[in-house]
């Protein structure tokens, strides 16, 4: 089953789609430049489908031949945050370099920020943003969590919330 056939028998998600939708009508006009590649934000509620969607979008946007690698690499903050200073942008890039030509997805990535005073979680946030600066046609990456938090990490750091292409939300499924 290819990717757009998975993507079509999702129920709901239709900003996901709407997102996917966008990206396939710029490569048919052959402007490939703003999607596919870069930093993206999922947000919604628990059960919303973000991890589906972000594991989808990797294989939806390989399929289109904005990626060379179908590969997904799905972590959260314990695998980019190491236990000792200087040690998780060392941590972080190792796992950046590995997903190259592909997608990182960071699952409750709003955790990489836990206080004002959290060091490591800014150091992986910063190695981050260094990464994509210099891979942004290499790389995807995408942080989800949920709404609230993830709008408290936007706002932590400004250089994170700029480099955003798109943000996606998405909505409760209606039982």
């Amino acid at each position: 089953m290819t990717a757009f056939e998975k993507l079509n028998a999702l129920v709901g998600m239709e900003n996901f789609k709407e997102l996917v939708g966008k990206i396939k009508h710029s490569l048919d006009s052959g402007m490939d430049g703003k999607y596919g590649k870069g930093i993206y934000v999922f947000t919604g509620n628990p059960k919303t489908g973000k991890t589906t969607a972000a594991n989808l979008f990797g294989e939806l946007i390989y399929e289109m031949g904005l990626l060379k690698s179908r590969q997904i690499i799905n972590v959260t903050r314990n695998d980019l945050v190491a236990n000792y200073v200087g040690q998780t942008s060392l941590k972080t890039k190792e796992l950046l370099e590995k997903a190259l030509d592909g997608v990182l997805h960071i699952d409750e990535a709003y955790s990489l920020i836990s206080s004002e005073n959290d060091t490591f979680g800014r150091e992986a946030l910063d190695a981050i943003l260094s990464f994509v600066d210099e891979n942004r046609d290499k790389i995807c990456i995408i942080f989800s969590g949920y709404p609230n938090e993830m709008d408290k990490l936007l706002q932590s750091n400004p250089g994170l919330k700029s480099r955003v292409t798109e943000i996606i939300h998405f909505e409760d499924l209606k039982s």
